[in-house]
């Protein structure tokens, strides 16, 4: 299907370990603790390169990771990899000509159009390859290919989560946003983004906000 632009096995071992140990202790890192997630190839992980979909980024390392990404994997997050997007971000039906477009994966067949640009993202999800991942929405691009891939993607509002070590298309109305395919497990997805604790999101949850909020 080609959904990643980087793997990063050893990585997701490790980190998968850690969390096997943390049970095995009856202790648990945070909120997303345990789940398998993959980060869209525009927003940064220190010590990988971030490409943005761009043959002339094949080399741009990171040299930290950007806030979405600290608060996954402070929460337990076990990070897989990187997943292929539009080169910088920039187009809705997800295809690159030039470092692969990943394929629908309802019909692999044909070889459809995953939508984008967070074309991986969608892909990854929707075939099980990530238990969730993360995109970024311009225009469309989280909403576009969970859509067409057939899983979930809230366009977070702009200037809610932060954007450090994401590479820009527009500073006005870029946002990260969550992929997965259950509605509740974007939601999970979004107050972990948020930086929430799990204290927070547990008393949340347990609170009565009358008749609104129960339909």
């Amino acid at each position: 299907l080609g959904a990643f632009q980087l793997l990063c096995l050893e990585r997701a071992r490790v980190a998968g370990q850690a969390v096997d140990q943390a049970i095995e202790s009856g202790h648990r890192i945070g909120p997303f603790h345990g789940i398998p997630f993959a980060l869209k190839d525009i927003i940064d992980v220190d010590g990988l390169v971030t490409t943005a979909g761009c043959q002339l980024r094949k080399t741009h390392i990171a040299r930290q990771s950007a806030t979405i990404a600290r608060r996954l994997l402070a929460a337990g997050g076990v990070f897989l990899g990187k997943t292929k997007t539009v080169e910088f971000a920039f187009g809705g039906w997800g295809t690159n000509q030039h470092m692969g477009t990943p394929w629908n994966p309802w019909d692999v067949n044909r070889q459809r159009t995953p939508g984008g640009s967070s074309s991986g993202s969608g892909v990854a999800v929707s075939a099980g390859l990530a238990g969730c991942a993360v995109g970024t929405d311009t225009g469309g691009s989280v909403r576009l290919p969970a859509a067409m891939c057939g899983i979930v993607g809230l366009k977070v509002s702009e200037g809610v989560l932060p954007l450090d070590g994401i590479v820009p298309l527009s500073h006005t109305l870029d946002t990260p946003g969550p992929m997965a395919r259950w509605v509740s497990d974007v939601a999970l997805m979004y107050e972990t983004l948020l930086g929430r604790n799990p204290a927070a999101i547990d008393q949340d949850r347990k609170e009565d906000r009358g008749l609104w909020y129960e339909l």
